[in-house]
Order: structure tokens, then sequence, then C-alpha cells
């Protein structure tokens, strides 16, 4: 019953549905000494609510229970990589591939290599994966990858291609939303209210809405406007840690709030430190005309190093 619900809340971007999924575990919640398959849910649970500490807790629970479990280090290297933790997340998939050859296991490594800038590990990966049988939802997920990883190497039609696949393979909307920066990036902001059309309106989802119908004037754009600024507003003048990267992006791109969004950017980066992290920090950093708040990002390009030519263009 938590899976569902908080399959629900990634699907849907429904706060409610996440709740149900925490009270579903009843006792299990506060348990330390948790089953590894509570631990994993619970995780699961935690990371979506961007409790980054909580949930690797759990999994290093977990894998100290069951030292083989294959889930348990995917989900670790996934949060690993998500907080900027590379060399441990790069550990933790190795673990998976040692224990049982996973793909995902590869697919980790090969994106990893490629925040490095190692130019073959998009091409490693296409061949290692060619004329597999996977599942959709691996499949989306595959390609989706793939296709950030041919960005950020700055081979955009092969990112492009990749992104088009992964949006019509994917059930979820990660794939669509992706593909939707990298339009908005190359200034084809008509093309992604219909990619979107039938994507569940997530913020994430109306983040790019909203971007779009702005740059293209369409009339639509206010309404979409105001929806996303009702469900951005924070409860009580309180900012929490659930959207801040797209409230920056919302105050940067939509509002023109430079100041604002480079506040918001600077909490972001203390959680997460993705690609697209960086890039929002730099850009609201540069907006701002506060060059040395990217400072964290430049760092960050050193040590532990990170590979991405938009964000060298948009430092330089």
């Amino acid at each position: 019953m938590a899976r569902r619900h908080l399959e629900r809340a990634r699907r849907e971007g429904e706060p409610r549905e996440a709740g149900l999924a925490r009270s579903a575990l009843g006792d299990w919640w506060d348990l330390p000494d948790a089953p590894v398959a509570v631990l994993l849910v619970r995780a699961a649970i935690r990371q979506h609510g961007h409790d980054f500490t909580g949930a690797l807790a759990d999994l290093d629970r977990a894998v100290s229970a069951d030292s083989r479990n294959v889930q348990a280090w995917l989900s670790r290297a996934a949060i690993q990589q998500t907080t900027g933790q590379l060399r441990a997340a790069a550990d933790s998939c190795r673990r998976v591939v040692a224990l049982s050859d996973h793909d995902a296991g590869h697919v980790c490594l090969a994106d990893l290599a490629s925040m490095q800038g190692d130019q073959g590990a998009l091409d490693r990966i296409a061949r290692r994966l060619e004329g597999r049988h996977i599942g959709a939802a691996a499949t989306g997920w595959i390609l989706t990858v793939q296709a950030e990883m041919a960005e950020r190497l700055g081979r955009n039609a092969a990112a492009e291609a990749l992104f088009r696949v992964a949006a019509d393979t994917a059930a979820g909307s990660y794939a669509r939303v992706a593909y939707a920066d990298f339009l908005l990036a190359h200034d084809r902001a008509g093309e992604v209210d219909a990619l979107l059309a039938t994507a569940p309106p997530t913020d994430a989802v109306l983040l790019r809405r909203a971007l779009a119908l702005q740059r293209t004037q369409d009339l639509r754009a206010a309404a979409v406007v105001a929806e996303l600024r009702r469900r951005l507003a924070p409860p009580m003048g309180e900012v929490g840690t659930l959207h801040l990267r797209e409230m920056a992006r919302f105050s940067l791109e939509v509002e023109g709030d430079a100041r604002t969004a480079l506040d918001l950017a600077t909490r972001n980066w203390s959680l997460q430190k993705e690609p697209a992290d960086a890039l929002l920090l730099a850009a609201a950093a540069r907006a701002a005309g506060q060059p040395r708040a990217a400072a964290p990002v430049r760092e960050f390009i050193r040590d532990p190093g990170l590979f991405d030519v938009r964000l060298h263009e948009l430092l330089e």
C-alpha cells in the first residue's frame, strides 16, 4: 500500500499521496530496525520528500542487514548522485555490478563517467544495451539518462533523438520534462506545450508549460503562472525544501526576480547538487550580478569534478 501511494505521489505530484504512503507504514515509520523491505520503501518516501539524510540512513541499515540487496545499493547510488557524493555513488554502482551485473549498475557507472568528461561513456553503454530485451519502464529511464549524458557532453543531435524516444516510451512525466528543458534551452518553446499536453499537472510540468507559454506570448500563460504561483507559495511564509529548485527557476525565469532566485538556488544547492542545480545557481548568480555567488559550483566542478558543456559556457 505504501508503494502504491508513493507511485501515485511521483506520477501525479500530489503531496497527500506521499503522506498516505508514510501513514501506511504505521509503527514501522519510527522503528530503526525495521525489515529491509520496509527500510527500502521508507527511504524512497524520505527521498521523495527531499530528506536525503534520513533516506541514506535507512539504506545504510538495509545494506548492513542484507549486503547483497541490489535495490538498496541502486537507491543509495541515486541519492548519493543527487547530493553530489559522486565518488560514493560510483562505489555503490560498482557493488551493483559486482553482485548481479545488472544493467542499471552499468548505466549508473556510465552516467557518472560522463560527468567526469568521459566522451566514450555514452557509446559504451549504448553498445552494451544494443539488442537486449529491457522492460518499457527501464527503457524509458535508460534512454533519458543517455539523453542527459549526450546533452552534458555537447552531443545535442544524439541527445534530442534519445529524448524523443524516451518521451514516447516512458510511462511517467520525467522524460517529457527533461525533453521540455532541452527544447527550452534551444529556443524551441513552441514545441513544449504539445509535448506536455497529456502529462500529469505536476509542479515540474506546470513550470515548463508556464515558461513555454510565456515565451511564445500565449494567452494561456497567465492562468498557468497563477496556478503555479499558488502551488509554490510557501505556507505561512515558511519556505520548505521540497520545491526549492522549482521556486528558484520560477523566480528567475517567470517572475524575473534574480535576487530571490539566487537565494532559493543557493539554499537548493545545499541539498541537491545535480547538473540542473549547478546550472540554476550559476544562472541566478549571473542574472543577479553576483558572480561570486557561483563559487560553490566552480569548486564542485574542480572537486569531485563535473563536466557539462552548458555549465562551462555559462560560467565563462
